[in-house]
């Protein structure tokens, strides 16, 4: 009933490799769509070279596929090999088109953004900075460099045309080793490592108000003194909750003696009594047999996919559990049961069947102890 923060997280995470997938589908998508307006005509970058990206592009991603389906969008790993894959096509198109694909390089950082990991943000910066040092030397001597990489051009374009509109620029760069990694790759890297906080940052930010949304709504939804499922939360889920489902079965329980143990115990042991028995429910709760307190004393399980069966084992395992603890109190522990079963439309039904069993047991129960 509640759910551990590192399932959670582990759903999370999943949910996340899923949506990095489709990320990566679709930008595949549209770098199809671009490289085939380009064959067109529509775009004037080198056929030869972008047709050579967009080939090695699909390589690798026909690759990652393969992989992603032998390894598992559920391995830890998966995230790690969804940006390592990403990283690869964006370096892979900045090698070729250079400037063209610049804003590619971001999508690695995006994808990143998505999970909660430290480790990933550290291994994504790294491989970001490796990416640039590649594109933009590979770019350079290969792909369609920038203009400015060859010339080293630093001032506006007034400064190097002359009054008969003519270029007047020349000389080529003289040191590419220094000025490509002083001028290019060191102020890039710096504008991803931004780009890597801001966006892990906000993503951070974006994570805790979901959390703690969740927590307030699971805080709504639980019973301050049992810590079962309070009555709004039955409320909610009895209406529509159930509907499909073939087999329901509802148990239901009403603490017997609690006005008695009040007047003569005190209150503070009727609430003892009260969670004593709620804490034997509770241990029988799973994610498909819930357990709510509808009333000061009366309890209800509903029990997904579940028969008569299945109802009086789970009764019997209460009873045996009571029996064990009853030694323990100086009052008495016990409460009347009721079960009902049938199909899950007709919930509201079951519901009264069993609450009817179980006040035709309360009514043994006080004839016995007359």
């Amino acid at each position: 009933m509640r759910i551990s923060p590192k399932l959670t997280s582990q759903s999370d995470e999943i949910t996340a490799n899923k949506y990095a997938i489709y990320c990566i589908n679709i930008t595949m998508v549209f770098l199809v769509a671009i490289w085939i307006l380009n064959l067109l005509n529509v775009f004037v970058v080198s056929k030869k070279v972008m047709t050579c990206c967009v080939c090695a592009s699909i390589v690798v991603y026909v690759i990652g596929i393969i992989c992603q389906k032998l390894v598992g969008i559920k391995h830890p790993s998966a995230k790690y090999f969804i940006v390592l894959w990403t990283i690869t096509i964006t370096t892979i198109m900045g090698c070729g088109l250079t400037y063209h694909a610049i804003i590619a390089s971001v999508l690695p950082i995006l994808l990143c953004s998505m999970y909660s990991s430290k480790r990933l943000t550290i291994f994504t910066s790294i491989l970001v900075i490796v990416s640039t040092f590649v594109t933009v030397f590979v770019g350079y001597y290969f792909g369609i460099c920038d203009a400015n990489m060859t010339l080293l051009t630093g001032e506006p374009l007034s400064e190097y045309i002359n009054s008969e509109g003519i270029f007047t620029r020349t000389d080529i760069n003289s040191n590419p080793l220094w000025s490509l990694t002083l001028f290019f790759v060191f102020p890039r890297s710096l504008l991803y490592m931004m780009c890597i906080i801001v966006s892990h940052s906000i993503s951070k930010i974006i994570r805790t108000s979901t959390e703690h949304a969740k927590q307030m709504e699971s805080l709504a939804e639980i019973d301050g003194m049992t810590g079962l499922y309070n009555r709004s939360k039955y409320l909610r889920i009895i209406n529509n909750s159930y509907e499909s489902q073939e087999n329901i079965a509802v148990i239901f329980w009403d603490v017997n003696n609690l006005k008695k143990t009040n007047d003569t115990k005190g209150h503070e042991t009727g609430d003892v009594l009260i969670r004593t028995i709620a804490d034997s429910i509770h241990m029988l709760t799973t994610d498909e047999h819930k357990a709510f307190r509808i009333g000061g004393d009366e309890f209800v399980m509903i029990m997904s996919n579940s028969t008569t069966e299945d109802a009086l084992k789970k009764i019997n395992a209460w009873n045996s559990y009571i029996e064990t603890i009853r030694p323990l109190y100086s009052f008495e522990i016990s409460a009347s049961v009721g079960y009902a079963c049938g199909r899950g439309c007709n919930l509201r039904d079951i519901v009264n069947d069993a609450d009817k069993m179980m006040y035709e047991e309360k009514q043994k129960y006080h004839a016995r102890n007359k």
